[in-house]
């Protein structure tokens, strides 16, 4: 990942996100989650995790990487509408993923929000996960632990949650061209949680 595709992912960011829960569905089509449809909140298909979620929900905070319009819109920009119209999520054991599918396979988000004082050891664990991995540091990291692979994965820790972004799948651009929509779309994730109140 080049500096100045980092910072001019991070100017994007910066603009602003909706509130989660307003990304707007297609008239006339119902509120909740279909393959064909975007719903007005992120789906949720699994257990509770630990956090102040309602059973059966991820806390919005977590759930905005499924539903907030500016994470959407960049989704849209990424892989495209149906995409967007064909996610979905799991809520499991506090790890919320929300899949897009895309050409290759798919772009997948998570938040992990661990047990009380396991946050940095589960960040580093994930971390771990994946060979060749290396620091983000300086301005484009956000002041918040960060790292990054050449072919599409990024990771932050902020409030303890670890934000995950996997672009590998999307094998219709080259590693470097997922590892840069990868820092994008961690960017405005990052952007949307240092700017709204959940």
């Amino acid at each position: 990942m080049t500096g100045a595709v980092l910072i001019g992912a991070t100017v994007v960011a910066l603009a602003g996100c909706a509130a989660p829960g307003t990304a707007a569905a297609p008239a006339g089509s119902p509120s909740t989650t279909s393959a064909n449809a975007l719903p007005t909140a992120a789906p949720s298909t699994s257990a509770p995790g630990p956090g102040p979620g309602a059973a059966g929900q991820a806390p919005a905070k977590i759930s905005m990487i499924c539903s907030d319009r500016e994470v959407l819109d960049r989704i849209t920009t990424l892989a495209g509408r149906d995409a967007v119209a064909g996610r979905s999520a799991t809520w499991v054991d506090g790890l919320y993923t929300c899949r897009y599918p895309a050409a290759g396979g798919a772009l997948v988000i998570s938040v992990k929000q661990p047990a009380k004082g396991a946050e940095r050891a589960w960040f580093d664990q994930q971390r771990s996960r994946y060979p060749g991995i290396t620091t983000i540091e300086g301005l484009t990291n956000f002041g918040l632990p960060g790292a990054g692979t050449d072919d599409g994965v990024v990771l932050f820790l902020n409030d303890g949650m670890t934000l995950t972004v996997d672009a590998r799948q999307l094998t219709d651009r080259p590693a470097g061209r997922r590892a840069e929509d990868a820092y994008a779309l961690a960017s405005v994730v990052i952007a949307c949680w240092r700017h709204d109140s959940f």
